[in-house]
This record gives C-alpha cells, sequence and structure tokens, in this order.
C-alpha cells in the first residue's frame, strides 16, 4: 500500500498513534498534514497549551444551577425506569457500582439510550436528572458536527470526546455527556467496501470512533434518539440502560395539562386530554394560550384551546409526510 493510499483511508502509522492528521478540501495529493495535539504535547510539554488547535466541537457545557426546574409526567413504568437510573447515578452509588465492574472486570461506563418520539421528555429527562442530582451537562448535537471536509467530522467527535474528559478532570461537579439526534450515528452500518461513498464511508469511522469511546469511558454519557428500529447491534448491546419514553396516556395528559392550565375545570381537562399530544407539542399549545391572553386581554375558552390541540395535530401529519418524525 502506498503512503498516500494509507493516509486516505486513515491507516498511516502515524494516523494511526494519533501523531497527524489529514486537513483535505478535495483531492488527497493536495491534502496537508498537521501534527495532532497529542504528538504537541509530546515534542512542546506544557507549551503545547499555546499551539492548542482550536475545533468548533458544537458542544455546550451547562451548569447544574442554570437549568430550569420543571416538573414532568410520565406512566408508571416510565418513572421507575427512570428512577432505577437515577439511583444507579447518584454521587455515592456511582462510586460502589463503578469498583463493583471494575472488581469483575466489566467496564465502568454508563451508557444508556434514552428513545421515544419528538417531544416525548427524553432531552428534558437528562436535564432534570442533572439538575436533581446537582450534575453539569455536556451537550452535543451531532447533526451540527457534520462536515463537508475529509476527516473533518471524525476530528471533530474525537475532540469532543477529549474535551469532555478534560471537563471531567477539572470540573468539581459529575459531568453528564448528552449526546442529542444521535438518529444518523446508531443505524446499521454500511458495507461500503473500497468503492464505497466517502459519506458511507465517515459514518462508518465515525461510529467506529464511538464504539471505541463508549468501551473506554469511565462516565455516564446518555445518546436520545427517535428511531429505534434502525439501530445497529454493537451499538445496542453497548447501552446500559435502554429507556422508552411512550407517547403520554390520557392520565399523564390530564396531569400535564392539570398543570400548565389549573385554572381550567377537572371535566375540562379530561375533553382535553383525548386529543393525543406529546409534552412538547402540549408547551406549543401553552405558548399560543399565552399569546392570546395578551392579544384578547383574556383566557381562550375550551373549544379555542381544542383547535389550537387540533392544529398540533395538523401540523405533525404535514411533518410526517414531507420525512420528518
Amino acid at each position: 500500500m502506498t503512503i498516500l493510499s494509507s493516509l486516505k483511508k486513515g491507516e498511516q502509522d502515524l494516523q494511526l498513534k494519533e501523531l497527524i492528521e489529514v486537513e483535505s478540501i478535495g483531492f488527497i495529493e493536495d491534502a496537508t498534514l498537521s501534527l495532532t495535539d497529542k504528538a504537541k504535547k509530546i515534542l512542546l510539554g506544557d507549551a503545547a497549551s499555546f499551539y492548542k488547535k482550536q475545533i468548533n466541537t458544537k458542544h455546550q457545557l451547562i451548569r447544574c444551577e442554570n437549568i430550569l426546574e420543571k416538573q414532568l409526567f410520565f406512566n408508571d413504568k416510565l418513572k421507575n425506569d427512570l428512577d432505577f437510573f437515577k439511583s444507579s447515578i447518584i454521587p455515592e452509588n456511582l462510586l460502589k457500582l463503578k469498583d463493583k465492574l471494575s472488581e469483575s472486570k466489566i467496564k465502568k461506563s454508563i451508557v444508556s439510550l434514552f428513545e421515544g418520539l419528538p417531544g416525548s421528555g427524553k432531552t428534558e429527562s437528562c436535564y432534570q436528572i442533572a439538575k436533581e442530582l446537582g450534575y453539569d451537562l455536556f451537550v452535543l448535537d451531532f447533526t451540527q458536527m457534520k462536515s463537508a471536509y475529509y476527516s473533518e467530522s471524525q476530528k471533530l467527535v474525537k475532540e469532543a470526546f477529549n474535551e469532555y474528559r478534560e471537563v471531567c478532570k477539572t470540573n468539581v461537579r459529575q459531568v453528564i455527556m448528552v449526546i442529542n439526534e444521535a438518529d444518523g450515528l446508531l443505524h446499521q452500518r454500511t458495507n461500503s467496501g473500497e468503492d464505497g461513498h466517502s459519506c458511507d464511508l465517515t459514518e462508518n469511522e465515525i461510529q467506529t470512533i464511538l464504539l471505541e469511546e463508549f468501551e473506554k469511558s469511565n462516565d455516564i454519557i446518555i445518546l436520545t434518539t427517535n428511531m429505534i428500529n434502525s439501530i445497529d447491534i454493537a451499538f445496542y448491546r453497548r447501552f446500559l440502560f435502554k429507556i422508552k419514553f411512550d407517547k403520554p396516556d390520557e392520565k399523564v395528559l390530564t396531569q400535564i395539562y392539570k398543570s400548565k392550565l389549573p385554572w381550567l375545570m377537572n371535566e375540562e381537562l379530561d375533553s382535553l386530554s383525548k386529543i393525543e399530544l406529546s409534552g412538547g407539542e402540549i408547551d406549543n399549545v401553552v405558548t399560543k394560550i399565552v399569546l392570546y391572553d395578551v392579544v384578547h386581554s383574556g383566557k381562550p375558552s375550551l373549544e379555542v384551546i381544542k383547535d389550537f390541540c387540533r392544529q398540533e395535530k395538523v401540523e405533525k401529519r404535514k411533518m410526517n409526510k414531507l420525512g420528518f418524525n
């Protein structure tokens, strides 16, 4: 294999040792090679920090004190699943769990999957768990990390995990990594072969990076997804917790409406709960009610509120027809 060929495939020795990286905007022959931060650290020691490459990894570090407390309503099974998850990662139990896993020679990372329809409370649950336990969040949205440049997406993913590890080392509190909108990363890998499309190769490489990071991590990682059916089995078996967020039933819907619209009568709340909406869609309805109050200097009637609910259902059907879920 020629040097150019091995560089293109990411199989050159210095690449495998994470000492150089290829930067290209077209043909590999026009690419430039640069030292990685790891190589700079080896060569320059502490002075390497002055030459560290700045990469926008599209992440947010969210402090628990900045998370707005919000009451969430779920069915009994989901509440029990979330309570078990929370009790497993409270500070005193987390240390015991990691010790037990280490003794059993099992990986110490707690990688979990929150799966459910859009607006079902997956991401908000991550926020509220962090708020309750006093943890910070390191939030990634991989839909914003894809790059048109050769190997740039892979570098973004690696750099994100490197930054997460650095945050965990220096942060006083426990930090949970949340990978939002992970749908495109969890699907079954493509057998692209030698003639595979570059986008397929990139996605396969990113998936491999994720699997490697999951294996060597010692921390708490939560992925959220809307599409459980297409998930790659290699990913699925690595999730310690697999928590499904079902659409709210009438009982849960009544609780949600009562918390947000306390001025409605019980029979009115029951009537609204017959219209199937997600928690996120109900938030949209409540926002319209507030706007109505501002414009008309009074709260809307039950029929107007129902019309707001029906509008949400119509919009959902339109989005589904366009290929969104």
